[in-house]
């Protein structure tokens, strides 16, 4: 019975998701994101994981949180300058890495600047569920410079629009 509800789920949002995607890449007329423009893993990852160990599960999950922080609060991500989800794919085998936390830390400052100065909450007492966002603080998980980056992206400016949050024709969203 889970299996069976497992499937239905992962076909479902395999057809949302390609559904949204063409949604994202069919614009006529308007501008192309620079996001739609990277196509290296339009074939798919190649990222395989065998015997995996304690430390890579830890790194799993803590990238994959980051991934999904980042990915709605970083502005030049929210601008569609970049294809994060194929920067996932980009940062997957630093899970493997001693330094992980510093890979991570690196390939967050790369994205491109940050303006922490002025905070944005025009829109912020429109959201009705906020996401958990306090493991961002906890340093001695993510390293003091880690933890920091996450704290500015959270805390800059956020923009009006956002490449991977848009309503999408015939999904009912």
């Amino acid at each position: 019975m889970k299996t069976s509800i497992l499937i239905i789920l992962i076909i479902s949002i395999t057809l949302v998701w390609g559904q949204a995607n063409d949604h994202l890449k069919n614009k006529p007329n308007e501008h192309i994101a620079k996001a739609e423009l990277d196509t290296e893993f339009d074939e798919g990852s190649n990222f395989k994981l065998t015997n995996i160990s304690k430390q890579q599960v830890n790194n799993l999950h803590k990238l994959c949180k980051i991934w999904g922080f980042v990915k709605y609060h970083h502005p030049e991500i929210a601008k569609g300058n970049v294809n994060w989800d194929y920067e996932l794919f980009r940062i997957l085998p630093s899970i493997n890495s001693e330094n992980f936390n510093e890979e991570i830390y690196r390939w967050i400052e790369a994205i491109g600047p940050l303006n922490a100065e002025k905070i944005n909450n025009d829109k912020h007492n429109e959201i009705k569920l906020h996401p958990t966002t306090e493991w961002i603080f906890e340093e001695e998980q993510l390293s003091i410079n880690l933890s920091r980056k996450l704290i500015k992206v959270h805390r800059t400016t956020k923009e009006q629009s956002n490449y991977y949050i848009d309503f999408a024709e015939d999904i009912g969203n």
